[in-house]
């Protein structure tokens, strides 16, 4: 293998270590001048980077096209022998701050910081294979997602890597985008290793492997950046969970108001205990509003369901027609409230001393005159109707005995 032996005085200077030697290990700060490019590591070339406690700088305090610090197309090691070394000073237009990697990257030293992107990945854009083994990677920016790793390739955690302390619009640390491997856990995440993290599904998996490496709960080294969402373990796999609240409101549709409910996001809403009540009509249940036109689902809203996001549940109505019972005297029959167009029901058989009850009848007209036929609980009912108890008054036989006079007829008498 071949060492760099000699001093490193420039950009220049490290550029051609960078593309001659198996291992560079800096003796000296090394910042680029306003004509240079960012380091490259070609693709084929293996080669280790030892920052030995000094700091590699692009010294860019303006955005630039291709203003990061390292492209890396090859295999490319970044260790840090002594200790306090740095990546810094990369400022891009597009993505990846600090380090473009479309290669294998591998950090076990030193600290990636003060790199910033336009776009997304302000400390590293990871299209390649990256290996987080230790070092940290804080103090970068991006203005879209992670501010510290912009995760698009593999990534394989291990040791006590630390990427916290980055900010962005979404996704302060490492974010992970959809359709791209989650991070691999390769082996045990030391005490000191802490992986802020944000998700493009925004829930789900974030590792694969995190028990079989031997790691358990509690989930230390890794931590959600975004507010209300937290960590659990399940399957052996670090999952990505939120705990965010969704409103359910209902809309009465000029009924009675029932008041807007609020439950955790993936869980159930519970049923209103009560119905709404609306003049002349009958609550057929609630509808799930699907958009800005107010139109409802064509099924009642399962409430077993969970509730991901704020929804409006519609009341629907049916026109309702009242039957009313009088019934003459005899004991009280309750007034039926059906849907248009439906049957009423047979009610109970009032009763009505001394009499015999003999069906009910619709009422005619205003003077209470009634059909001259029994009603026929068959029919739909169309409007609102009347039916009157019809009675017959109960006789009975009356028997005289004489005691020897002469007789007298039996008689029939109203009750």
């Amino acid at each position: 293998a071949q060492t760099w032996d000699g001093n490193i005085n420039s950009w220049t200077d490290l550029q051609m270590a960078l593309n001659t030697y198996d291992t560079v290990t800096l003796t000296k700060d090394i910042t680029a001048g306003s004509d240079d490019q960012y380091l490259y590591v070609e693709t084929g070339r293996t080669v280790i980077l030892d920052l030995n406690g000094w700091t590699v700088s692009r010294g860019l305090t303006k955005e630039k096209g291709s203003g990061y610090v390292i492209r890396n197309e090859g295999t490319l090691t970044i260790q840090d022998g002594k200790g306090g070394g740095k990546i810094k000073g990369g400022f891009t237009s597009g993505d990846g701050g600090g380090i473009h990697n479309y290669g294998e990257l591998t950090i076990s030293g030193g600290t990636v910081t003060e790199n910033s992107a336009k776009g997304s990945g302000g400390g590293i854009l990871n299209a390649g294979t990256l290996n987080l083994n230790g070092g940290s990677v804080t103090g970068n920016t991006a203005n879209a997602q992670g501010g510290g790793i912009l995760q698009g390739g593999t990534m394989n955690v291990s040791g006590a890597p630390s990427v916290t302390g980055n900010t962005a619009g979404d996704g302060a640390n490492i974010f992970l985008r959809s359709g791209h491997p989650v991070m691999n856990v390769s082996g045990i995440l030391a005490q000191g290793a802490v992986l802020g993290v944000t998700a493009e599904t925004g829930t789900g998996a974030v590792t694969s492997g995190y028990a079989a490496a031997g790691n358990s709960e509690p989930v230390h080294a890794i931590v959600p950046d975004r507010e209300d969402y937290y960590l659990t373990l399940e399957n052996g796999e670090v999952l990505l969970c939120v705990d965010l609240e969704a409103i359910v409101t209902f809309d009465s549709d000029g009924g009675t108001a029932i008041p807007p409910l609020t439950v955790q996001q993936g869980s159930a809403a519970p049923e209103p205990a009560e119905a709404p009540e609306k003049e002349g009509y009958l609550f057929a249940g609630w509808f799930a509003v699907l958009d800005g036109s107010g139109a409802t689902a064509g099924e009642p809203y399962d409430f077993s369901q969970t509730v991901e996001s704020d929804i409006t549940l519609k009341a629907k109505w049916i026109q309702a027609v009242r039957v009313f019972f009088d019934s003459d005297g005899g004991s009280e029959t309750e007034t039926q409230i059906i849907a248009l167009g439906t049957q009423a029901a047979v009610p109970e058989t009032p009763a009505k001393k001394y009499h015999t009850f003999g069906g009910w009848f619709a009422v005619t007209d205003e003077e209470g005159t009634t059909a001259d036929e029994a009603y026929d609980f068959t029919l739909p009912v169309e409007s609102d109707i009347t039916l009157k108890a019809g009675w017959t008054l109960n006789h009975i036989s009356v028997e005289f005995d004489s005691n020897g006079g002469s007789a007298v007829e039996t008689q029939t008498v109203p009750q």
